[in-house]
Parts: structure tokens; sequence; C-alpha cells
């Protein structure tokens, strides 16, 4: 089973007073890194993903005494649990108005969302042929194309290449790897997609998904892409695939507010 939680943050008001006392259950490593955002909305999902962090261990991993949740970051800054049990993983996303939050204990996972937009004065047309060469394949960017619909030609390709980008850190945040890595060396090729409902938050599809390495195809993966809304995207990947057999094995909470009552 994969614990999937999810904070709209737009919609999370916490008053000045709420916010010193959340980040005062934090430690100070974590506080300095929040508070060197300029932006509000910035410093706020950041602080939303530390919290629902260290809310998903505690709930999957509740033999783990509070005191004991100590999150620490490898070199190329992916969190990990020190003294986590074996096998037990998970990984963070926010961005635009969410915060994504996934856990396992067999398997290690990771996500990322992304809200589809464009800077003031930018078309999507012009988004697009800046990538077009950089870090997206000869085969992707035809996936990217063959998404072209006569209604919104520009907006549909935009929403496929965010997709895309999903899937590409997902993928990498799931090994671990730094920022660096040559987003062209990874090659996802995207079959069939089935619209279906899950638990009334979001409308989610499962693609079936193949992912390559330098040209070597990389079997025993699992990826499941959705929406949080309609401009939200994301992806979920888990390593090991054997883990999703047999109905749905996705658990998706949908948290309205985090408050310090929730870590007595």
């Amino acid at each position: 089973m994969i614990e999937v939680m999810v904070l709209q943050c737009a919609h999370w008001t916490p008053s000045p007073e709420e916010t010193r006392a959340l980040l005062d259950i934090l430690p100070a490593s974590d506080r300095d890194r929040i508070r060197k955002f300029h932006f509000e909305a910035d410093r706020k999902r950041s602080l939303a993903a530390c919290l629902l962090a260290r809310l998903l261990i505690r709930r999957m991993l509740p033999q783990l005494p509070p005191s004991d949740i100590a999150i620490e970051r490898t070199e190329h800054g992916r969190p990990f649990l020190r003294n986590a049990p074996q096998g037990f993983d998970f990984n963070l996303s926010h961005h635009g108005d969410f915060c994504i939050i996934v856990g396992c204990l067999q398997s290690r996972v990771g996500v990322d969302v992304m809200k589809v937009e464009l800077n003031a004065n930018e078309t999507a047309d012009k988004f697009l042929d800046v990538f077009r060469d950089f870090q997206v394949t000869p085969h992707e960017w035809r996936q990217i194309e063959a998404c072209r619909t006569p209604e919104d030609p520009s907006w549909s390709r935009l929403h496929a290449f965010f997709r895309l980008w999903c899937l590409k850190e997902a993928y990498t945040k799931t090994l671990g790897l730094g920022l660096g890595l040559d987003f062209k060396t990874i090659e996802f090729k995207v079959r069939d997609a089935v619209w279906s409902g899950r638990d009334g938050l979001v409308e989610a599809f499962d693609e079936d998904v193949s992912v390559s390495t330098n040209g070597v195809l990389q079997s025993g993966w699992y990826f499941h892409v959705g929406y949080l809304d309609m401009l939200h995207p994301f992806v979920i990947a888990v390593e090991n695939k054997d883990l999703m057999q047999g109905g749905d094995c996705l658990h998706f909470e949908k948290v309205l507010a985090v408050s310090v009552e929730d870590f007595k």
C-alpha cells in the first residue's frame, strides 16, 4: 500500500501565531531553510511539506516515538528518515497550490506535482519551443505533439509536457539523483490512458508507462499519473511494481489543515 497525503496550501491559512507554533515543532535546520524563502507562499508550501512528512511517518510507523523522528537529507537533497525500518521510504513535492507526500513500507517511491502555468506575456507555443531540444527526447516530443487537440492545441500540448516532466522528476527523485542529471538520458513511452475517479479526490489515470535510461529499458517500475485539480498534474513512481498488483494500492487522504494539535 502506498500512502498519499495531499494538502491544498492555497486554502490553508494559519495565523502568524499558529505558523510560529508549527515552526517550533521542526528542527532548527528546517526552520532556517523555510525562513530563507523570499515569498510567503513558498515558505508556507515548505512548512506544509515538513509537517506532512512527520504526520505520514507517525501514521505509518506508530511504534516510532515522535521524538525519534529525525529527517535528514542526502548530498543531493533527498529527504530520508534516519534509522528507518528496512524498506520504508517517503518522498514529497510541492508546487503551485498543493503539497503532496507519499510513503511506502516495501519500496522506494518518488512524487512530483507541478502547476501548469505560464509567465506573463508568454505563450504556450513559445514555452514549448524552449524545451523542444532541452531535456526532451525526439520520441517524447512526438508524444507531446500527438496530444494536440483541434479545440485547444497549445494547452493540450502544454499539459502533456508537464505530465512528462512530472514523470521524469518522480523517477529521478525515487532514485535520489541530483538536479544536474541530463533528462535526455531518460525516455518515457506512454501508451493507453484510461480516466477513472479515485475516492472523489482526484480524476486520475494509470497509464501504461515504460522508462529507459541511456536506451536500456528499466523494468519493474510503476507510474501513477493524475491530476489534483485541472491545473496540477502529479506522478507517483514506485520502484517495485509487484506491490501494485491486485486492486487499489494507492490510499489518498485529503488534508484540509495542519495544526499543532496534530502533533500532540
